[in-house]
């Protein structure tokens, strides 16, 4: 089945990112040790501040209230949200296939695990993100679901349906970093694809996109 609508993850597939650099920076502000900080935004696992900030449970003010009250601490806001924020970088490898993609405005979206703070810090640090992917995207913190949960796929299908009306789960291609996402899309029918530094990205495209190949240099 021949792919009609590219879904990319955010973090690590469009822009890198490092979880200890988040902790580092968090408790270089507020004065505590790594793990506290890990402990404050990542315990309770399923129901972590984390996760209910990236679900859209709660907005930025909340969130910086609870991590605070949970460390006791609370540090200047601005540079707060600056710790957690400046942890990523553009993941160069990968703009060449979204430049190519975008010169032939091959449908694409963007369907994400993320909140607002670190999705306006990507978009607004690396531009050409939504230059060449400018609308379709598909926010955890916006439908509030979050990967690998059904409804952020079904979410998804139904925004490549506005953009491709006759389009079926399967001519969907998704790219993801994480084996639980890839396994919750295919669950719902969405041909997905673990994305890490080794993948044949080429390959992979022109094996859906009939010549894909020869777009990419």
């Amino acid at each position: 089945m021949k792919t009609r609508f590219v879904y990319f993850d955010l973090g690590n597939v469009l822009a890198c990112f490092s979880l200890e650099r988040l902790l580092r920076q968090v408790a270089d502000v507020v004065g505590c040790p790594h793990g506290e900080i890990k402990i404050a935004f990542f315990g309770d696992e399923d129901n972590s501040i984390q996760k209910r900030f990236e679900r859209g449970d709660i907005g930025m003010d909340e969130y910086y209230g609870l991590v605070c009250d949970r460390i006791g601490r609370h540090p200047e806001r601005e540079a707060f949200f600056n710790a957690i924020n400046d942890i990523f970088w553009l993941n160069e490898r990968i703009v060449p296939y979204l430049t190519a993609l975008a010169a032939i405005d091959f449908p694409r979206g963007i369907l994400s695990n993320t909140g607002p703070h670190h999705w306006g810090f990507c978009t607004r640090s690396f531009p050409v993100i939504t230059e060449k992917i400018p609308a379709n995207h598909i926010l955890s913190y916006e439908v509030r679901e979050l990967k690998p949960n059904r409804g952020i796929y079904e979410a998804a299908i139904d925004k490549a349906k506005t953009v491709v009306p006759d389009i079926l789960p399967g001519e969907i291609l998704f790219l993801d970093d994480l084996q639980k996402n890839v396994q919750g899309a295919l669950d719902c029918g969405i041909d997905a694809v673990l994305y890490h530094n080794q993948i044949d990205l080429t390959a992979v495209l022109a094996d859906r996109i009939p010549g894909f190949a020869t777009s990419v240099h």
